[in-house]
């Protein structure tokens, strides 16, 4: 497993020859040194074309020998103010083309963040949960369900006969699955429940200790390996099965951010 310091090197040789890209910020576990066998390297970037993402992503997996499913590049010009001040406050810088990080962060974005780092010491020392990385992940979950709900609201043959829907559909159904897998992959993590080699044993270790329901641990061992076919691209697809795994995407989405928003009010005594 490669050290931060090994990265961050990687990735500013990469980035320097991305004159477009102005800044660059590796976050997440790799920033932290904490990383595991399944984590991803999380790198947030700002750029004047966002088209080179998947060009960068796929050199950085090459150089690194890894998968490039295990890049992940976010645009931060996409993110909040308090997402953005999290990366930067304990994130490694990598670039940094003349950007001033003072004016991607108002004042008050800073105020409330002091607010509620003196709130979070009060209960860090019974939970080590990420209020605001949940509160991400079930945006984006939130987000993806609505997505593809509205996919799901037209017609199977509508989407398969067109290439761009065929694809919006499958890549909405990867990252809402993914997604999932994010939410319980913090909550174990977080709650330090065990350490999975495999993204079922997120499931297998949140339903042993109570945190997700049987039925939503059997849909989302359903949908793991669905996730694996997409993420590969496999040419031989049954759409009519998918589009039911889809269905089912969707409604398990909804149960289990009702269960771990559940747990988190009942452990911190709060809302999320």
């Amino acid at each position: 497993m490669r050290h931060v310091e090994e990265i961050t090197k990687l990735l500013r040789d990469i980035f320097s020859k991305y004159q477009e890209v102005k800044l660059v910020y590796l976050y997440g576990s790799y920033a932290k040194s904490s990383q595991g066998p399944l984590s991803d390297i999380d790198i947030a970037i700002m750029t004047d074309d966002p088209s080179i993402i998947l060009d960068v992503s796929a050199e950085i997996a090459h150089v690194l020998k890894i998968s490039e499913e295990k890049i992940s590049i976010i645009d931060m010009r996409l993110l909040d103010p308090m997402m953005i001040l999290r990366i930067v406050s304990e994130g490694v810088e990598i670039i940094n083309r003349g950007v001033n990080i003072n004016d991607l962060i108002p004042r008050e974005t800073i105020e409330v963040r002091e607010l509620e780092n003196i709130m979070s010491r009060k209960w860090a020392s019974r939970d080590p949960l990420d209020i605001e990385v949940i509160r991400d992940i079930i945006a984006r979950i939130n987000e993806d369900s609505k997505d593809l709900r509205g996919m799901l609201g037209t017609s199977l043959d509508k989407i398969v006969s067109d290439k761009h829907l065929k694809r919006s559909f499958e890549r909405v159904l990867q990252t809402l699955i993914e997604g999932l897998i994010d939410l319980l992959r913090h909550v174990v993590a977080g709650l330090n429940l065990g350490v999975a080699s495999y993204y079922k044993d997120y499931v297998d270790i949140a339903e042993r200790n109570n945190i997700i329901s049987r039925d939503v641990a059997e849909s989302l061992r359903r949908l793991i390996p669905v996730r694996r076919m997409l993420v590969y691209r496999y040419r031989i697809l049954d759409y009519r099965k998918l589009w039911t795994l889809a269905e089912e995407a969707a409604e398990t989405a909804d149960r289990l951010v009702d269960e771990v928003i559940r747990l988190v009010r009942e452990r911190l005594k709060g809302e999320i």
